[in-house]
C-alpha cells in the first residue's frame, strides 16, 4: 500500500513520527511531503505573503508528487495541508483522501468556509479526541459517518527512564509546547510571577513568542534565574528527567500528547480544562485541572503542588497506573494499527 503523508511543516511532531514509524510496517510505502520548511515564522505577514506567491508553484509540486507516487492513500494533517491537498488533487480520480484534525481551534470565518469545502472531498477524518469529534461535527460540518475517533498514541515504555525518586522531588516544573499564543505559556509566566517563591521552571519549545516570553520573564525580577528557556529539544526524555510537575496551560488542546508523555514518565501533570484534555486527566486523581485561560486558577493550582508533596506524588502514580491500564488507546502501535485498517478500507 503506498501512503503519501502531507504535514505543514517537519516540526509538526506526532504526525511526522507517525508517518515515520508507519514506513516501517510491512507492505507499506509511505512518502512525506512537507509544505513548509518552517513554521515558526507562520504569524509573520511576509512569510504568508511568500506563501501565498509560491501556491501554485507548491500545488504543481504536490500534483507531481501524487503523479510520480501514485499513491492509494492521501493523507493530510492541520487544515493547511487539507486545503492544500483538496486544491491539488481536483479532477484526479481514485484518490481515498484521509485527514487527521488536531486540535479544536477557531478559525477565520473565511479559512473555516475553506476548510469546510476542503473536508466534503475527504473519505475519512480522524479526530485524536471524542472532543475534537464533536468540534468536526458541531464546527466544521463534518457527517459523523465520515468521523473515527484515532486516539495519539506514544512509545510508552521509552518514557520509563525519565522517572525520578521521591526524594527528588522540587518540584521542579516543565512545560513543552510551541511557543504560540494557543499554548498558553504566557498564563504560566505571569501565574509564576504571582507566587512569593516560584519553583524552578523548564521552558522545552520555541515558536513565535518566544522573544516576547523571555522578555516578559526577564522583567520580573524573582523569575530571571528560575525559568529557563531551552529551546526545541528533539531529546524530550532528557528534559522529563529534570522536572517533576508537567504543565500543559494551553488555552485550546484536542488532546495533548505531553500530557501522555509526562504519565509515562510519572511526572504530576497539571493542565487547563480545554478539549479532550479531560479524557485523559481526572482532576485530583490522576492529575490536576485548572480553569482555561485563567492566571489566578494556575497560580492556585502551582501553589497547591508546592505544599502537598506526598499528595502530589500520589497523583502522578495514578497518572502513570492510568495510562499502563489503557495501553491500547493509546500506545504508538495500537495507533498505527488503527491507521493502517482505515487505509485498508
Amino acid at each position: 500500500m503506498r501512503i503519501l503523508f502531507v504535514i505543514n511543516s517537519p516540526e509538526a511532531k506526532f504526525p511526522r513520527d507517525l508517518a515515520l514509524e508507519t514506513n516501517r510496517r510491512k507492505d507499506i510505502d509511505l512518502r512525506l511531503f512537507n509544505l513548509l520548511d518552517t513554521g515558526k515564522k507562520s504569524k509573520d505577514f511576509l512569510f504568508r505573503l511568500r506563501f501565498i506567491l509560491s501556491l501554485p508553484s507548491l500545488l504543481f509540486h504536490l500534483r507531481r508528487e501524487i503523479r510520480t507516487f501514485q499513491p492509494d492513500v492521501v493523507h493530510s494533517n492541520f487544515w493547511l495541508s487539507d486545503v492544500v491537498v483538496r486544491l491539488a488533487t481536483y479532477g484526479m480520480g481514485g484518490l481515498r483522501l484521509i485527514s487527521t484534525q488536531h486540535d479544536e481551534a477557531e478559525l477565520p470565518f473565511f479559512i473555516r468556509l475553506v476548510k469546510r469545502w476542503a473536508l466534503k472531498r475527504f473519505d475519512k477524518v480522524c479526530a485524536i479526541s471524542k472532543s475534537v469529534a464533536s468540534f468536526l461535527t458541531d464546527y466544521l460540518a463534518v457527517p459523523e459517518e465520515k468521523v473515527v475517533l484515532v486516539y495519539n498514541g506514544i512509545e510508552i515504555d521509552d518514557f520509563a527512564g525519565a522517572q525520578k525518586s521521591r526524594g527528588a522531588w522540587g518540584p521542579v516544573l516543565g512545560t513543552f509546547a510551541r511557543l504560540e499564543r494557543i499554548k498558553g505559556v504566557d498564563l504560566l509566566i505571569l501565574a509564576l510571577a504571582g507566587l512569593e517563591n516560584p519553583p524552578e521552571t523548564y521552558i522545552v519549545g520555541d515558536g513565535a513568542e518566544k522573544r516576547e516570553l523571555i522578555l516578559k520573564s526577564k522583567k520580573i525580577e524573582r523569575l530571571a534565574k528560575q525559568i529557563h528557556f531551552v529551546g526545541h529539544q528533539k531529546d524530550i526524555v532528557a528534559y522529563l528527567k529534570k522536572v517533576d510537575v508537567v504543565v500543559v496551560p494551553s488555552r485550546s488542546e484536542g488532546l495533548g500528547n505531553i500530557i501522555l508523555e509526562a504519565m509515562a514518565a510519572k511526572k504530576l501533570v497539571l493542565a487547563a480544562k480545554t478539549g479532550g484534555i479531560s479524557e485523559l486527566v481526572e482532576d485530583g486523581k490522576t492529575g490536576l485541572l485548572f480553569e482555561r485561560n485563567d492566571i489566578s486558577s494556575v497560580e492556585k493550582t502551582i501553589e497547591w503542588v508546592v505544599s502537598n508533596k506526598d499528595k502530589s506524588l500520589e497523583i502522578a502514580e495514578a497518572g502513570g497506573a492510568w495510562l499502563d491500564k489503557n495501553r491500547e488507546l493509546f500506545d504508538l502501535d495500537k495507533t498505527i494499527e488503527k491507521y493502517l485498517k482505515i487505509y485498508a478500507e
